[in-house]
């Protein structure tokens, strides 16, 4: 067992950052992200029991919440911008125009220009 008793608790409209080596980062977030199920224990996300949600109900908890992977994430098949706007353009019904200028904009505020 690679996690045993955890216990934590996120301020909304926080950054957390969970960083560490060898000690189960991995396993916790594959847990709170969906992509693997605790053998004992709940996941709750905005209160939320995550893995006794419906699948609809785990969408709109995960539409809340962002991953940054410490390996690259990108697609290599498209630009930057049109990585930083899949999300926009997948979880929005915003038009094109509108994911193109906040990604550009949401590029700029890390000093990457279109």
């Amino acid at each position: 067992m690679v996690l045993r008793d955890v216990n934590f608790s996120i301020p909304p409209a926080t950054i957390t950052v969970i960083l560490a080596f060898g000690c189960g980062k991995t396993t916790l977030l594959r847990s709170l992200i969906g992509l693997a199920e605790p053998i004992s224990g709940q996941v709750f996300l905005y209160g939320q029991d995550f893995f006794a949600a419906s699948e609809k109900k785990r969408e709109k908890l995960l539409s809340r919440i962002g991953v940054a992977f410490q390996n690259g994430a990108l697609f290599g098949s498209i630009s930057v911008l049109e990585n930083v706007m899949l999300p926009l353009e997948e979880l929005t019904s915003l038009p094109r125009e509108t994911c193109e200028m906040i990604a550009a904009m949401k590029l700029q505020l890390v000093g990457l220009r279109v």
